[in-house]
């Protein structure tokens, strides 16, 4: 077949694929919409609480969330400065459209649809055949570890950038390997994990370290080209990040403010991810049977001078770190404690093991069919997109269980709270018709993240929220207080309900005594408070909320949050670098294009 006829032929393949992939991602969340039902759990609490203010926000025509003013307890906690929220907006989007549980379920779809499609074009970049392409892309998302994330979980940042992975070490291949002007990628790749999961970066940027090493000592160095290429990367992933990382300076790093937990907290046994694997069920600590089965044969068939060896023993590496076959708790007080579970590192030997595991499935079916005509490929395709789907619905099986079963999820059904009665959410199931309900809950994980290190006298919130829910609840005073929405005046504490605006509370206040006023509203760096109209400087209180120093009389208290004008020049530039960045992949394809012909 000559250059043109095969470049025509992928892209007919190319094209036939993504419409798979969306019958595929459709097929895949069709049945949990019918259900109309959520099991919901930890994490859940957290991500649903930042969409439904993202969404409420929007709906009042203010695009920027900075604060959380209707959600999380109306406390003005930043978990939307600190946390990346870009691709939550999709979700809050969706629910413009459809009821609650349909957005969430189609949300979930689009990502899947995502991580698809950026697989398999990766794929494509690396090794230039559909069916692997496409074999790699099928593996990769329906891993049973990326399913624990979401649906069956809702490791939601994570989630989300379990997608952009594939791109960011194909950048990084491009740069220690292949084409080094080819850059972009990795910066693009980053930049786009940035927007997900700012912990998934370190990590990423950790195995990416471990490569770069491997690369030097193997080749005995590094032309400067690639360094060059490198470090272009580096610098555009950063200036790409500008509108996450601005926040954490200006706001977060050294000001005293807490963020999620941190400690090795759970370890899986090996036997439990081997055990697990096997029986492909969806868990946090599954790869699945058939990237089981490469990682303990690929020893066997990989071509030992291959591309394909490194990466293999990456995987292997990479799901002994993700068990208790490594000694996390001798690292319990050291920067590795951020890592928090070291089953994350599940992805990295999924995508690895993934990409072995395409080569090895096609080897063994170009020894039967001849893929010569078009057709069969696709055809293949089409069979593969089903049993993928298959092993979808028997990895999350226990969950449509769950959803579907009414003897096991009636008990469960999420309950209205009575005013003043609060209750930590864990093991519940909503639905459309209760789905508001759940906010007036706490949160097992998220409920204190970013909140002032002062409120938290017995350690993390969440040490306890699990293992004993109750004792969240009267715990930590300072805490619970904020919670409450408790104010103090003059030391006297009553119970404060502010009138919510986007990124604003309202507070009327009337006093009759000069009076020191600490309201139940964390006091950042770029907090904003006006008293009746008039902007005024807050006081930092004791338990990092707003504080004031008011004479006899009646008040309107406004706090609500501005970020620094770094923050804006960095969303600028940021935009400004991404559009750049499509304008050079433009050229840089048709100049290639042209050097072909």
């Amino acid at each position: 077949m000559d250059e043109a006829k095969k470049n025509n032929s992928n892209r007919i393949n190319n094209l036939i694929a993504v419409v798979i992939f969306v019958i595929m991602a459709i097929g895949m969340v069709l049945p949990l919409i019918h259900t109309g039902k959520i099991a919901i759990d930890i994490d859940w609490w957290f991500h649903s609480s930042r969409v439904e203010q993202i969404y409420r926000n929007l709906k009042a025509g203010v695009p920027f969330t900075y604060i959380a003013t209707s959600t999380f307890g109306k406390t003005g906690v930043g978990s939307f400065l600190f946390y990346p929220d870009a691709f939550m907006y999709i979700w809050a989007l969706l629910r413009f459209i459809y009821s609650p549980v349909t957005a969430y379920y189609l949300w979930v779809g689009i990502i899947f649809f995502m991580t698809l499609t950026v697989s398999y074009f990766c794929m494509q970049s690396y090794a230039h055949r559909p069916l692997r392409s496409f074999i790699f892309a099928v593996l990769y998302t329906v891993a049973p570890y990326h399913l624990y994330l979401s649906p069956v979980n809702w490791v939601l940042g994570e989630f989300v950038a379990y997608a952009f992975l594939p791109l960011a070490f194909l950048g990084i291949y491009k740069i220690l390997v292949g084409d080094a002007r080819q850059w972009y990628l990795l910066a693009c790749g980053i930049g786009l994990i940035f927007y997900c999961h700012i912990l998934s970066v370190l990590l990423t940027g950790e195995i990416m370290a471990a490569f770069l090493i491997y690369r030097i000592i193997k080749e005995k160095g590094m032309e400067l080209e690639r360094w060059l290429a490198l470090v272009k990367a580096g610098i555009v992933a950063l200036i790409l990040a500008l509108p996450i990382i601005i926040p954490l300076i200006t706001d977060f790093f050294g000001k005293g403010i807490t963020g999620t937990y941190s400690g090795v907290r759970i370890v899986q046994q090996l036997g439990t991810i081997t055990t697990d694997s096997i029986g492909n069920v969806a868990t946090s600590g599954s790869i699945g049977l058939v990237l089981l089965l490469v990682i303990l044969t690929g020893w066997k068939w990989v071509d030992h001078k291959s591309l394909e060896m490194p990466m293999y023993i990456a995987a292997v590496a990479l799901l002994i770190l993700a068990s208790s076959v490594f000694p996390w708790e001798s690292f319990n007080h050291t920067p590795l404690t951020i890592l928090q579970l070291p089953v994350r590192y599940l992805s990295y030997s999924i995508l690895f093991a993934a990409v072995v595991g395409s080569q090895g499935i096609v080897k063994i079916l170009d020894t039967h069919f001849v893929f010569a005509r078009a057709k069969v490929p696709v055809l293949m395709m089409a069979i593969l997109a089903v049993a993928g789907t298959m092993s979808y619905f028997g990895s999350i099986l226990p969950m449509t269980t769950k959803l579907q079963n009414r003897q096991i999820n009636k008990p469960l059904m999420l309950n209205k709270l009575n005013p003043g009665q609060y209750q930590v959410l864990m093991n519940k199931v909503v639905t459309n018709a209760n789905y508001q309900d759940q906010f007036a809950y706490w949160g097992s994980t998220g409920t204190a993240d970013y909140y002032p290190t002062t409120v938290l006298k017995h350690g993390h919130f969440f040490d306890y929220t699990v293992s004993q829910p109750q004792q969240a609840l009267t715990r930590d005073k300072p805490l619970n207080d904020l919670l409450l929405r408790k104010a103090y005046l003059n030391g006297k504490s009553l119970v404060v309900d502010p009138v919510a605006d986007p990124n604003r509370l309202t507070y009327g206040i009337d006093l009759k005594h000069q009076s020191r006023v600490d309201l139940p509203v964390i006091c950042y760096v770029h907090t904003t408070v006006k008293v009746n109209g008039q902007k005024v400087t807050p006081h930092l209180s004791s338990r990092g909320t707003v504080e004031l120093n008011l004479a006899p009389g009646s008040y309107k208290v406004e706090v609500g949050y501005q970020p620094s004008k770094a923050y804006f020049i960095g969303l600028g530039i940021a935009l400004i670098s991404w559009v750049l960045m499509l304008i050079r992949v433009i050229f840089r394809r048709k100049i290639d294009h042209r050097a072909k012909h």
